[in-house]
C-alpha cells in the first residue's frame, strides 16, 4: 500500500506540473533582443558578499527574491543569511527586491490562502524595511499551483519559476523559465549553453541561484564560477537588466485585465 500510495502522489504532481504550465496562462510578447537578467534566491549573505561586487564591476543590477524571516539568521544549509545592512545596501544602491513569500511557503504543501497571506506578511515586511513594492515573485522551490498563479499575478508583473529555458515569443508572465546556477544542476554548463542559444534566437533570459561561495552548497554556486559565467554574459555583449526592469519595459503590469493592486 505504501508503495501505491507513492506512486498516486507522484503521478498527481506530474499531472499537477503539466496542467500549471499550460492552464491559467497570462502571456505578453517578448521582444527579441537578447537580455538577461540575474538573481538571487533566499538571499543568503555570500550572495551579497561575493556576487555583488562582480556584478556592480560591470554596473548591473541583479534581483534579490527575500524572504523577510531570513534577515539576520543562519540558515541550516546556507549558513549565514541577508543582514539589515545588506538589505540596507541593496536598497540604496537601487538593486531590484523581488518577493519570495515571509516564510518560504511551499504552496502545494499549504493552503493555497496560508501562501498568499504569506505573500502579504513579506509585503508588510518591505513597508517595515522601507523597501520600493516588489514587482516581481519567485515560487519557493519553483512549485506553483493552478490557484496560486490566478491569485498571485494580480500582485505582481510577473511570477518566476525554476523550469528553464528561455523566455520567448508569447510567453506566460506568470510562470516565467529561469534557469539555475548550482552544483545539483551541473554548475554553469547548462547557463552557458542557453547563452549560446540566446545569440540566435533571442528572447529573455533569466539566471538565479543562491549562496555563492567558494565551497557552495548544492543549490548554490562558486565564486570564481559565478565570474566566468559574468564574463561569458559581457563578452556577448547582451543587454543585463533586473526582472523587474524587464517586465516593466515589456508592459507586463497592464496584462492582468489592466487591474494591478498592491499586496496589502
Amino acid at each position: 500500500m505504501p508503495a501505491l500510495s507513492y506512486l498516486s502522489q507522484n503521478a498527481n504532481e506530474k499531472l499537477q506540473a503539466k496542467l500549471v504550465k499550460y492552464l491559467n496562462r497570462h502571456t505578453i510578447s517578448i521582444p527579441e533582443g537578447p537580455v538577461v537578467s540575474f538573481c538571487f534566491d533566499d538571499f543568503p549573505q555570500s550572495a551579497f558578499d561575493n556576487a555583488l561586487p562582480i556584478l556592480e564591476a560591470n554596473d548591473w543590477i541583479a534581483t534579490w527574491y527575500i524572504c523577510g524571516r531570513y534577515m539576520d539568521t543562519v540558515h541550516p544549509n546556507y549558513g549565514p543569511m541577508f543582514t539589515q545592512d545588506a538589505l540596507n545596501a541593496l536598497r540604496e544602491k537601487g538593486q531590484d527586491i523581488g518577493c519570495h513569500t515571509f516564510d518560504h511557503s511551499h504552496f502545494p504543501e499549504q493552503p493555497a490562502e496560508v501562501s498568499i497571506s504569506d505573500c502579504v506578511a513579506n509585503r508588510k515586511f518591505f513597508i517595515d524595511q522601507g523597501l520600493p513594492e516588489a514587482r516581481s515573485f519567485a515560487y519557493p522551490r519553483g512549485s506553483s499551483t493552478l490557484f496560486t498563479k490566478r491569485a498571485l499575478l494580480p500582485h505582481f508583473s510577473g511570477l518566476r519559476g525554476v523550469a528553464g529555458g528561455i523566455n520567448q515569443g508569447e510567453t506566460d508572465i506568470s510562470l516565467l523559465k529561469a534557469n539555475g546556477i548550482q552544483s545539483d544542476r551541473g554548475g554553469i554548463a547548462e547557463c552557458l549553453g542557453y547563452l549560446k542559444e540566446l545569440g540566435s534566437t533571442g528572447g529573455w533570459m533569466i539566471i538565479f541561484t543562491h549562496d555563492v561561495q567558494d565551497e557552495p552548497t548544492e543549490w548554490g554556486c562558486s565564486t570564481s564560477d559565478f565570474q566566468t559565467l559574468v564574463d561569458a554574459v559581457h563578452a556577448t555583449g547582451f543587454d543585463v537588466q533586473s526582472v523587474g526592469d524587464v517586465l516593466e519595459n515589456i508592459g507586463a503590469h497592464e496584462v492582468f485585465d489592466g487591474m494591478r493592486v498592491a499586496v496589502e
